[in-house]
């Protein structure tokens, strides 16, 4: 539940122990709105939960795939995210100046990767939340923008 910050958590009970104590210090509850979806996501049938994952599934790889193109950028098959994490270091440029250029130079939006910590440091973070015709559009772009970078 994107951005909602809720879910939930089973397991032996010394450790749960500590993971709620750990809880407690990031959050005490979650929102009224994340209480309210989850409870809508509990009763969502099956099928259409299949059909969302079949769904995001497909786009996950339609951006792993294109980003794949693109030389000298490794990224890792996601497996459980609607994210790709790929590394950009090939542009040699920072993450946020990565990111900057691509919203100003071809309308594409990322997320640096040093959001997520320094380690994160040459790496973008790609969602496939869009629409797919907007994926797709934001892939080509990012492709285009690459193969105009390398010539320079």
């Amino acid at each position: 539940m994107m951005g909602l910050r809720i879910g939930y958590v089973t397991g032996p009970a010394e450790p749960m122990f500590h993971i709620k104590k750990l809880r407690y210090c990031v959050a005490l509850c979650p929102s009224n709105l994340g209480q309210v979806a989850a409870l809508a996501a509990l009763d969502c049938p099956q099928e259409e939960s299949d059909r969302l994952y079949r769904e995001f599934r497909q786009r996950l790889e339609m951006l792993y795939l294109g980003i794949s193109q693109i030389s000298g950028v490794i990224c890792v098959r996601p497996q459980g995210a609607f994210y790709a994490f790929p590394n950009m270091k090939w542009f040699g440029l920072s993450s946020m100046d990565l990111a900057i250029r691509l919203i100003e130079e071809a309308g594409v939006m990322t997320l640096p990767g040093t959001e997520f910590g320094p380690y994160g440091e040459g790496y973008l973070r790609l969602s496939v939340c869009a629409k797919r015709d907007q994926l797709e559009m934001g892939i080509d772009r990012l492709i285009k923008f690459a193969k105009d970078f390398s010539r320079g």
